[in-house]
């Protein structure tokens, strides 16, 4: 399970980097037509339509990469603890589902947050770094999604509404990778807590049969 979500994971920050350096071009894009419109419309804007067709493509790339991943991730808390309080099933509902994902997207890492934080205290410091994360990443999510929708609804757009879109756009995507690392680093954590009392459990074991083995030599001498 470790190999699939590491591997999802790696394919998914690709995809977030690529993203944010898109939507970066696009800002830089957007500052060029604000500033002289007659230039963007001659020099810029079939590049500026070429690197929109490539960053839709490569956030319809990350969406699907980001479920996988999630969905893997739950996967394994459930595995390390029955008790963790969100399934795999029960993540991919709080975020696909319209309406429900408005309260669902922050209960999934405010839940995942919580979980870390009583786990041990080797751990509790990521726990707290993802909370910190979630107001940032739900916010910035929910406006650039409403700023989206208001921008793809006009029919001529003001070039303010753009500016500010893309820039929210850009801040989300920060958002994304930020909210990765925490979420990549809490797990990596739990990983190692476990593989800690993985090996103290078999270091008793050992010492346990060596013992058993020391008093029948013992028995065996007398």
């Amino acid at each position: 399970m470790q190999e699939k979500v590491d591997a999802w994971g790696k394919y998914l920050f690709v995809f977030l980097i690529v993203g944010l350096a898109s939507s970066g071009v696009s800002l830089l894009f957007s500052l060029v037509e604000a500033w002289n419109e007659p230039f963007y419309m001659e020099f810029v804007i079939d590049l500026d339509i070429a690197v929109g067709i490539f960053t839709s493509i490569a956030a319809i790339i990350a969406t699907i990469l980001f479920l996988g991943w999630i969905y893997r991730v739950h996967k394994e808390y459930k595995e390390i603890s029955p008790d963790y309080p969100v399934t795999p099933g029960g993540a991919l509902c709080r975020i696909l589902i319209p309406f429900y994902n408005i309260v669902g997207l922050w209960t999934i890492y405010s839940n995942m947050s919580r979980f870390l934080i009583q786990y041990d205290t080797s751990v509790k410091k990521h726990g707290k770094r993802l909370r910190a994360f979630i107001p940032y990443y739900y916010f910035s999510h929910m406006i650039y999604s409403f700023l989206n929708r208001r921008l793809l609804m006009e029919e001529e757009y003001s070039i303010n509404l753009l500016l500010l879109t893309v820039g929210m756009e850009v801040i989300v995507s920060l958002s994304y990778i930020a909210m990765f690392v925490a979420i990549t680093s809490g797990l990596k954590a739990v990983r190692e807590h476990q593989q800690q009392l993985q090996l103290e459990q078999e270091a008793a074991t050992a010492a346990e049969e060596a013992g058993a083995a020391s008093g029948e030599e013992s028995e065996a001498g007398v």
